[in-house]
């Protein structure tokens, strides 16, 4: 069989709040975790997956590494039988935009892409060709301030067109808003002299109409954008939603939460968790992951082994409780000689050893991990040998519960996390989904 969709996403989370969202019409998604060996890994899912999405773990490369990371898989897809193509991009802008769909478009040998970034079910919308987080401009919110990937300006079609070689056209809202049929009108007027063609949406609504306007291109175009658009493009076929909830069987005693992100809402997340449910923080200092790792290491893992022998239900591993943190952190690291991505990585892959010292040490006892933090889970999935995740269900927009297929360890479940995705209380229903306490 052939693949109804095909994803390309540019992290491991991004990879995954998208693929949940073809879950909800009974699709089977699975993630590859990355592009190495991928027609063997392709010839493996061809038969069980419906969705095949692909993380090529290209935000932070520079843009002609990141555009031939993408162009090199879809070359390597085209040769599959595909309905859809999907380009994922950040919700919130960040990494090789322009680059990558242009690799992809030049991989797919396509000419049109259909974008839209907004996701307003994670209070992000563009309105004007502006991209607004939970009502301010992008370059005034926290993400403007990443470790790695700042996005220092709120206008998606400059943001694009500074990286691209592509025409880049906007649709605004005040034909968003007039339904599909203006929306296709409005594509025909200005296809000949466009090929990115920037979408406002404020709305699921609007986005479910840009999906009804667009559907009709799917032989010659891209479909790119957050996990927003792709959410709706299967109903725009018709396709109705069949799954509701998330039903398993909890596999242990306690869950385990490597939190590789400052951003502020997923602070609220771990607050509100330590106030509803048995939870044990143990804050790891990132200057002393940088100086002494195994030092850190045997320590976190002291603290780990006593909240364990405590009871706790929810054990939370955190590297920065603020940005300040993580600014001590990148000065120290300049002082060793490291930028701000080697920085992060050192950081990112501590919480991935933790991550695998407590899966072998802890396998009967936990019932899963929650990640957040796109370099903390990919860190995490490498270190434990996992080759692709299954998509089991959405706990809430955008955060998926997956189950790792690993041949080192077996099946562990994982719960990842955009840092500014999902609602206060996330957190704490993820904990208790995998504990089987909902």
């Amino acid at each position: 069989m052939g693949f109804r969709y095909v994803v390309v996403a540019d992290d491991l989370t991004g990879a995954n709040d998208t693929g949940v969202q073809f879950t909800r019409y009974g699709y089977r998604s699975y993630i590859i975790i990355d592009p190495s060996n991928l027609d063997d890994k392709v010839s493996r899912l061809r038969n069980r997956a419906h969705v095949l999405v692909i993380n090529t773990e290209s935000r932070a490369d520079p843009p002609t590494v990141a555009y031939r990371k993408c162009k090199r898989v879809a070359e390597t897809l085209k040769r599959e039988k595909i309905d859809v193509i999907y380009k994922k991009v950040d919700s919130t802008l960040r990494g090789n935009i322009g680059a990558e769909l242009d690799g992809v478009l030049d991989g797919f040998g396509r000419e049109l892409a259909f974008f839209t970034s907004a996701f307003p079910l994670n209070n992000r919308i563009i309105i004007g060709g502006y991209l607004l987080v939970n009502g301010l401009p992008l370059d005034l919110t926290p993400f403007s301030r990443d470790p790695v990937s700042p996005v220092k300006e709120a206008n998606v079609l400059s943001i694009i067109r500074k990286q691209s070689r592509r025409r880049v056209s906007h649709i605004g809202y005040e034909y968003v808003a007039q339904g599909f049929s203006r929306i296709r009108e409005r594509i025909e007027e200005i296809r000949k002299t466009a090929d990115i063609i920037v979408f406002d949406a404020v709305s699921q609504d609007n986005l479910r109409n840009i999906a009804l306007a667009v559907k009709d291109y799917y032989r010659e175009a891209v479909y790119s954008g957050s996990a927003g658009l792709a959410r709706e493009l299967p109903k725009a076929w018709g396709e109705e939603e069949k799954i509701n909830g998330i039903k398993i069987l909890p596999k242990g005693s306690f869950v385990v939460c490597l939190c590789g992100s400052v951003n502020p809402l997923t602070l609220k997340q771990i607050e509100h968790a330590v106030r509803t449910i048995d939870s044990m923080i143990i804050d790891v200092d990132g200057v002393k992951v940088l100086r002494d790792k195994q030092k850190t290491l045997s320590e976190t893992l002291h603290k780990i082994k006593k909240a364990v022998e405590d009871g706790k239900r929810c054990i939370i591993i955190r590297t920065a409780k603020s940005y300040k943190d993580v600014e001590r952190t990148q000065r120290t690291g300049k002082k060793m000689g490291l930028d701000k991505r080697g920085v992060a990585k050192s950081v990112a892959e501590f919480l991935g050893i933790v991550g695998e010292k407590i899966i072998y040490e802890y396998r009967e006892e936990l019932s899963g991990l929650i990640i957040t933090g796109g370099d903390t889970a990919i860190n995490a999935c490498k270190k434990i040998s996992v080759q692709a995740l299954e998509v089991l269900g959405e706990i809430d927009p955008g955060v998926p519960l997956t189950q790792g297929i690993s041949q080192k360890i077996g099946d562990i479940r994982l719960v990842t996390k955009a840092g500014g995705f999902g609602r206060e209380d996330t957190i704490t229903k993820a904990v208790k989904i995998l504990l089987g306490l909902f």
